[in-house]
């Protein structure tokens, strides 16, 4: 059995050949592990046919632990894309719930890819971060569902923004406009197509989602991001609807970057659309480990066993986060036209 092009559409014909003379295929049967939580893994999984489950375990003793199914992942999803992009162990554990196909690439053969052909990294990080924000839209509505209010992450600028280079930046600030929302101002409506990605300069925005239908509707308010936040990102990469209500919750300005600008821009520029694909699949793993380990659903631990303290940061993380700072800090003090940042 070999990967098509419509299970992995953004990928070309000439990359799903790779795939299929590079990678191994392999049949697990029914309830067999294929990654362990807290375990390295140095190898991604496409899955040809079958389906796997996502567990979280709460306590490092697996015996003693309870499993929290959060996902399924079917055929033409991938697994390990997580631990391939911040080098992480594994937060989850996923086994099979029925017989599964797979194939079967190591992290260097498609690192090796990466650095050699700028299209196919391009097009390699747009299928992950996709995918991504496929399984970040489900686990949020678990947490949503179980009356779990998000906690504000790391500002999502200052993962894109070590990433990007700054004539990245640049081509954003000259191609985007700036807006100046006044409180309540609705800037992404749940369930209606996103016109721009927004990058908040400056003020607090609200985000909100609304359950049920008819006279049983309720909105709730999830979160409020601040100054550094991006938003828009999740619907841009899955060319869909907004999955929640984003407004400014006071007066705020933002950097509003056309969709369609944006879009031609990454066809155009494969190196750029290398990065920026790389970076926004970087911020969502942070928000899916970060939103499942903040509110009890997992356990981080490192290759020792020692839990990982959020705010413990190596030298390079934060050599790359002050890089990161005096990009946006640059951003801002260009969009508002003053020089207080």
């Amino acid at each position: 059995m070999k990967l098509s092009l419509s299970k992995l559409g953004v990928l070309s014909d000439r990359d799903l050949d790779w795939l299929n003379a590079m990678g191994i295929t392999k049949t697990i049967d029914k309830g067999e592990i294929l990654i362990r939580q807290t375990q390295p893994i140095d190898e991604l999984y496409i899955l040809l046919a079958g389906t796997l489950t996502v567990f979280v375990s709460s306590s490092e003793d697996e015996d003693n632990s309870l499993e929290r199914e959060i996902v399924t992942i079917a055929s033409g999803e991938i697994a390990g894309e997580i631990s391939f992009v911040d080098k992480q162990p594994s937060l989850t554990t996923i086994k099979a719930k029925e017989k599964t196909n797979l194939l079967i690439l190591s992290f260097q053969q498609l690192e090796n890819k990466i650095q050699q052909d700028e299209g196919f990294a391009a097009r390699f990080y747009q299928t992950i971060s996709a995918q991504l924000s496929q399984k970040l839209r489900r686990v949020s509505a678990l947490l949503v569902k179980n009356k779990v209010i998000s906690e504000a992450p790391l500002r999502k600028v200052l993962f894109v923004f070590a990433i990007l280079d700054d004539s990245d930046i640049d081509w954003m600030i000259e191609s985007g406009m700036q807006v100046n929302a006044s409180s309540g101002k609705i800037l992404i409506q749940q369930g209606e197509p996103v016109e721009a990605v927004y990058i908040l300069i400056n003020g607090t925005l609200a985000v909100s989602v609304t359950l049920g239908e008819g006279n049983s509707r309720v909105t709730k308010d999830i979160n409020q991001l601040s100054s550094g936040e991006i938003v828009g990102e999740m619907s841009f990469v899955e060319t869909g609807k907004a999955s929640a209500t984003v407004a400014s919750f006071e007066e705020s300005l933002l950097l509003a970057i056309p969709q369609q600008q944006l879009a031609a821009k990454l066809k155009q520029d494969m190196q750029f659309a290398a990065r920026f694909y790389r970076a926004i699949a970087v911020v969502l793993v942070d928000r899916l480990r970060g939103g499942l380990i903040r509110h009890g659903y997992a356990q981080n631990t490192d290759l020792d066993g020692d839990i990982e303290y959020e705010g413990e940061l190596d030298l390079d993380t934060l050599q790359q986060t002050a890089l990161a700072g005096t990009r946006f800090n640059w951003m801002a003090r260009r969009v508002s036209g003053n020089n207080y940042y």
